[in-house]
């Protein structure tokens, strides 16, 4: 989900030996929805958030209040104005409390007048005149790295409603970047943009013939500009790092892919197999990135810079 995570510093986060918190890795907010969020019912939800407004991190996607629900997320960084609106697909059969229905936004396996509901969030959104609106989706086929068809209908109905940039998580293996030309009602065109999934960052679950140990950061440049009087809002740069899940007897840990490649001898306590998933990783991740065919790339040290091919509608 978006923020602003440098992958060396979140390998600090890691491996260092000091009591870290989310901060110090660089994460400045996290959307709480998806599918294992009611796993300890509403108590679980609660004290979630009660230990991210404890450290100061921002959230959207579980609440617990009718109130809070209700309330837009809206954060300006830099002056550009971002709102967010968070959604899971489901809640593993785990029925929503009915005496608080408003503890997590779920889509309640595509419900129509749930995917409503969150358009309509997106809509509200737009006309509150933010400079990008960014939703964030638990949503996709576990362990495929193709989007699915409920995927496609979800990121199609969010960019009609007026969606900028779609962050997805869920299938736990990476899934492909795209861009869009939007037609918006007056008939101009915007381009938008979606992550269908980033895959694993920090998990438990190992290569097993399915790429569960690889994930991404993706760093989006957005910008804000005033030309001749109209404000002109884009995103001007893309950039991806892979990563990898490595395992010892006693640590779990994240590498970051092409640093690795480009520096072995600063990871030497890597073992043959990890060697292995790294080579293999650092050009199969951007393959599945750009699979969509809008993408190109190119490498810029430690990382891919992915840049529109052609945009279609």
């Amino acid at each position: 989900m978006p923020c602003h995570l440098d992958v060396r510093d979140a390998y600090r986060l890691f491996f260092s030996e000091e009591v870290l918190e989310f901060q110090d890795a660089g994460v400045d907010f996290l959307q709480t929805a998806n599918n294992h969020s009611l796993d300890s019912w509403e108590d679980g939800i609660y004290a979630t958030i009660d230990y991210l407004d404890s450290i100061g991190i921002p959230h959207t996607g579980t609440f617990k209040s009718q109130e809070d629900c209700d309330k837009q997320c809206i954060i300006e960084i830099n002056g550009i104005t971002f709102g967010f609106v968070a959604y899971t697909y489901g809640t593993n059969g785990l029925p929503v409390p009915s005496e608080s229905p408003y503890c997590i936004n779920t889509l309640d396996n595509y419900d129509s007048v749930k995917l409503e509901e969150m358009y309509q969030k997106v809509r509200d959104l737009d006309a509150a005149g933010v400079d990008f609106v960014c939703p964030l989706i638990h949503f996709g086929t576990e362990y495929t790295e193709v989007p699915d068809s409920w995927q496609e209908m979800v990121v199609d109905g969010l960019f009609e409603a007026g969606a900028d940039v779609i962050f997805g998580g869920h299938p736990h293996v990476v899934e492909p970047i795209d861009v869009r030309t939007i037609e918006n009602p007056d008939g101009t065109t915007r381009t938008g943009y979606v992550v269908y999934s980033f895959g694993n960052f920090v998990s438990s679950q190992r290569y097993d013939g399915v790429n569960k140990d690889l994930g991404i950061i993706t760093d989006f440049t957005f910008t804000k500009e005033f030309v001749d009087g109209e404000t002109i809002n884009s995103v001007t740069q893309i950039k991806v790092e892979p990563t990898y899940v490595y395992w010892t007897d006693s640590t779990i840990g994240v590498i970051p892919v092409l640093e690795a490649y480009n520096h072995k001898s600063e990871y030497s306590f890597l073992s043959d197999h990890d060697w292995e998933r790294i080579n293999y990783a650092k050009d199969h991740v951007i393959e599945v990135v750009t699979a969509k065919g809008s993408l190109d790339y190119s490498i810029d040290g430690d990382m891919y810079i992915v840049t529109p091919k052609k945009l279609e509608n």
